[in-house]
Parts: structure tokens; sequence; C-alpha cells
């Protein structure tokens, strides 16, 4: 489900409080539920919540929770389930050894398939750009990296084609595959407007669409 929207809490008590309230429940379409975060630590892997009616609800509800509420919701990136943006193959290479809590770091910051919000804070020297590179890693999807200066820009630059590297095939692949898509998406609009000025448009047991003006579209 695309449009699919959850809200999580720490605590089943918390998110019965907030399901409680009229409006937001006038927003929701499920009961409170225990949400399983695949790829999280032991600490937040299970959490409670319940899903929105669609995800144009979440402003509404987050301006609810604080006005009424006095309780701040903050917004997550669910990139394991997003179909908007377009997937960007990149791994770490295996020459790559990350630390420990530079691992910890990156779980904390998009365990469980979802983006949090908020700032990763390590001492001077202790890896913090592999621990960005890391995240793009995971995330796998285009992310935009703010620089001071032009420096700045060739440092990440060199650093991410250091740590890791993008998979040619794949991104390939997938580029074919969009481009198909888009070809028969442009296809299908125009025998459809073709098909408009004249017969209508059916479909025939082959799966080809046919029409009088619009002859056989493959």
């Amino acid at each position: 489900d695309d449009d699919k929207c959850a809200i999580e809490f720490v605590s089943d008590e918390l998110a019965r409080a907030f399901r409680a309230d009229p409006v937001i429940a006038s927003q929701s379409r499920s009961d409170v539920y225990v949400i399983t975060r695949e790829g999280a630590d032991e600490d937040s892997r299970f959490v409670c919540g319940f899903d929105l009616v669609d995800a144009a609800a979440r402003k509404f509800v987050a301006e609810r929770a604080l006005s009424a509420l006095g309780v701040p919701l903050m917004q997550q990136y669910a990139f394991a389930t997003d179909r908007t943006l377009p997937r960007m193959h990149l791994a770490l290479r295996t020459s790559t050894k990350p630390r420990h809590y530079q691992e910890r770091a990156v779980e904390a910051a998009v365990g469980g398939g979802t983006c949090s919000s908020g700032v990763i804070v390590l001492p001077c020297g202790a890896g913090k750009t592999l621990v960005g590179i890391m995240s793009l890693c995971a995330v796998g999807r285009p992310a935009i990296i703010l620089c001071a200066s032009s420096v700045s820009v060739e440092q990440w630059k060199n650093q991410i084609l250091d740590f890791a590297g993008f998979d040619q095939q794949a991104e390939a692949e997938e580029d074919a595959a969009r481009q198909v898509a888009q070809q028969q998406a442009a296809l299908a609009a125009t025998t459809e407007q073709q098909g408009s000025s004249g017969a209508p448009i059916t479909r025939d047991r082959r799966g080809r669409l046919t029409g009088e003006s619009a002859g056989v579209a493959r």
C-alpha cells in the first residue's frame, strides 16, 4: 500500500491515549497493534501504533497532537516501502571495514526501514563521514549533501567513491525498465487519445488495444 501511513509510539499506553482522541480517531483506520521494525536493534524493534486513513492525514494529525495534546510527533521517512523515488544501488566496498560504534550509529538512524529525524553526534576523528556514507547505502535513495564550500563537495565525492561503489549493472537494468515503462505509458496515453475521436478502444484476448481509429497498439 503506497499510501499507507502509521504513527508509532514507544508504549501501548501512549498509543491508546492518542487513538482515543476523537479527532485523531476520525483520521485512523485501525486499532492499536504491535509493529515490528525489521533490522532495528532490540531496544526499538517492537513498538505500538495505528494506521492513518492516508498519507495526507499526517500533517493534520501532527498539528492536532501538538495543539490539543501537547505532544510533538517526529516524522520519519519509510524508505523501505517508498515507491516514489528511484533506488540508488550504492554499497560499501569489501575493503571498507566499519567499526562497531559506526554500525550502531547507522542502525539508530535508519534501522527498521525508516529514516529517523535527528543528528548523529560522534567525537572528532570517529569517522562521521563514513557513517553518513553507510546511511546512504542503507537507505538506497537519492540524497542531498549540504556542504559549506566547493572543497567539502569534492571531499565528500572522493570519500563516497573511496568507501563505496555503484552497481552499474543494476543501475542500467533499472534505467532500462524505467524507460520501457515510460514508453508504454506514453503509448497508452496516445492510443487512448486517438481512440477518443472514434470508436471506443477495447482489449482483445491477446491483451492488445484495438479501436477503429487507433489501429492496434503492440
